[in-house]
């Protein structure tokens, strides 16, 4: 009797397992076919006719020309300047790049150099012989580590 009990109980908690168990797996399953459905939305959108294509590029060419239309008013009006305008406005627009470069330190950068330690004086005459490689020294055919173990 009790042997009985015990097998029934045994049954039901199994059956009430794996009904369980199968419910979970059908909410995931419905959850990412939803995601997935959710996903394939956002590709999926209008066809494109050549009724709405007309429609949409009249619109669009519409909208081109009061935006045309509105930047040659901000032109003419003097609200905003050409690029000839700015640089006949202002001379040091055409000065190159390479003559900011040959111009002496400025006072803030000064200040800000000395504020870290100085500024450090570069000796370029260190910097020679490493400009002179010959092809003894770029040669990798004749390299043989014993030589440098020896020195």
């Amino acid at each position: 009797m009790l042997f009985t009990l015990i097998n029934v109980f045994q049954d039901l908690l199994i059956n009430a397992c794996t009904t369980h168990s199968e419910e979970l797996a059908n909410i995931a399953r419905e959850e990412q076919e939803k995601a997935e459905t959710e996903a394939l939305a956002k590709f999926d959108g209008t066809r494109v006719t050549v009724e709405s294509f007309n429609k949409w590029q009249e619109a669009f060419l519409e909208e081109m020309r009061v935006k045309k239309g509105q930047e040659t008013k901000e032109i003419q009006s003097g609200n905003r300047l050409t690029g000839k305008q700015q640089f006949l406005a202002d001379k040091s627009l055409g000065i190159s790049d390479l003559q900011f470069l040959n111009m002496p330190e400025q006072e803030d950068v000064k200040e800000d150099n000395e504020e870290r330690g100085g500024v450090a004086a570069i000796d370029q005459s260190l910097f020679e012989d490493d400009l002179d490689i010959s092809d003894e020294e770029t040669s990798d055919d004749e390299y043989e580590p014993e030589d440098e173990d020896e020195s």
